[in-house]
């Protein structure tokens, strides 16, 4: 019993930790899954189906209990990002911004974010990575009204 206990509570931590710390990779959370998955089959497989179909309707109001709550108490507000992009850039000028302009990140990119270029402030992208905040950036394309940024040395 203790080690379906443990793979469920196992695999709820791991989703967890995927959403909140690590948000993006998907590799946690699928095995968090797999893992959760794999408690409640254990229960079906050594209970029976009365006890397994009770054990995994509990989970389910049990978590969602757990996410209204969360979702309504103020714990999850400092991962949250507050700040608000308020420019809009008129791409059909393009003068503003080309491929190799140089600026510096503003906000931590996940992987979007604001950035200080040629004076303005922008939402900016990467591909995948994370930049911290107060990193210097380039401009390595602008695509689909999208400005993409790596960080240079």
């Amino acid at each position: 019993m203790w080690t379906i206990i443990a793979f469920i509570l196992l695999g709820l931590l791991l989703i967890v930790i995927e959403i909140i710390f690590i948000p993006g990779t998907t590799i946690v959370g699928i095995i968090g899954g797999i893992i959760f998955i794999s408690g409640i089959v254990m229960t079906f497989l050594k209970y029976g189906m009365i006890t397994g179909i009770i054990i995994s309707v509990s989970l389910l109001i049990i978590m969602s209990v757990l996410i209204w709550l969360l979702s309504k108490s103020k714990i999850l507000e400092g991962f949250t990002l507050k700040d608000k992009i308020e420019t809009k850039i008129d791409f059909n000028n393009s003068s503003h911004f080309t491929v190799g302009n140089e600026g510096k990140t503003i906000s931590r990119l996940n992987p979007a974010g604001k950035a200080m270029i040629n004076d303005k402030i922008v939402e900016v992208h990467t591909d995948s990575e994370f930049i911290d905040q107060e990193k210097p950036v380039k401009i390595i394309r602008i695509e689909d009204n999208k400005i993409y940024v790596k960080q240079i040395n």
